[in-house]
């Protein structure tokens, strides 16, 4: 390029008293401007040069970094634990570079650690409150039910004792009823039949009767009329008589 630039300025001066035109000129200012860019790209001082740079500065100081923070991580020569564990190890974020090892939590996240471990206890503490209340609640529910239930079944139990004596005591009324109504027609049988015998004839089956039947007698003279009695006692030896008069008078 410069020389073409000394070619032309040789041939301005070979063509002796000739000026350059308004077009030399302007080509001559183009190509200057044009060699100056590819020196500040060479020199890195244009915009991409400056990316360039910037990009293998980055690139270069990436592999160092990397390096140097596996030189760390192997703890190589010491240097980890004996220079760099004592003065980062416990700044955040900046100590991961160390081995897990050597690395220490700062006071502020130790107390938050204790806080967030008395806080899950805490919660644990309350869970398990709440399950034992819950626990005793539906317990208690049950028990009431359990205890309705058989206040229920007592009181059913009840009423059918209530209403099995109910029965009992009617059938034994309507039992004693029936008897008295059976004893009355067999009296009312007895009393017609030894009505309409000779007084003579039943005072002598009187008298066999009141050995061990005297009670029975004294229903059916009771019953009898008057005279009917009258005319079979006097029939009736005078032993019978007597006691015979005595139990009716009672």
């Amino acid at each position: 390029m410069r020389k073409e630039k000394m070619s032309q300025k040789q041939d301005v001066k070979n063509t002796g008293e000739k000026q350059p035109t308004k077009e030399q000129i302007a080509a001559l200012k183009q190509e200057k401007k044009k060699a100056q860019e590819e020196l500040d790209e060479l020199q890195g001082k244009t915009t991409g040069g400056k990316i360039v740079c910037f990009l293998a500065f980055l690139g270069i100081l990436a592999v160092f970094g990397g390096a140097f923070i596996g030189l760390v991580k192997l703890n190589v020569g010491n240097f980890a634990s004996d220079v760099l564990a004592p003065v980062i190890g416990s700044v955040a974020i900046v100590r991961s570079i160390l081995p897990s090892e050597y690395q220490s939590k700062t006071t502020a996240e130790i107390a938050a650690d204790e806080q967030a471990a008395a806080d899950a206890a805490a919660a644990q503490v309350a869970s398990e409150q709440a399950n034992a209340q819950a626990e005793a609640d539906a317990a208690a529910e049950e028990q009431a039910i359990a205890d309705q239930q058989a206040a229920a079944d007592a009181q059913a139990e009840e009423a059918l004792a209530e209403e099995q004596a109910a029965e009992e005591e009617a059938a034994a009324e309507q039992a004693l009823a029936d008897q008295q109504a059976a004893d009355e027609a067999a009296l009312a049988d007895y009393v017609d039949t030894y009505s309409k015998m000779k007084p003579k004839t039943a005072a002598k089956v009187f008298d066999n009767m009141m050995t061990d039947q005297s009670d029975l007698v004294v229903k059916i003279l009771t019953n009898m009329t008057p005279d009917n009695r009258a005319a079979i006692i006097s029939n009736m030896s005078v032993a019978n008589a007597s006691q015979l008069t005595v139990l009716m008078e009672q």
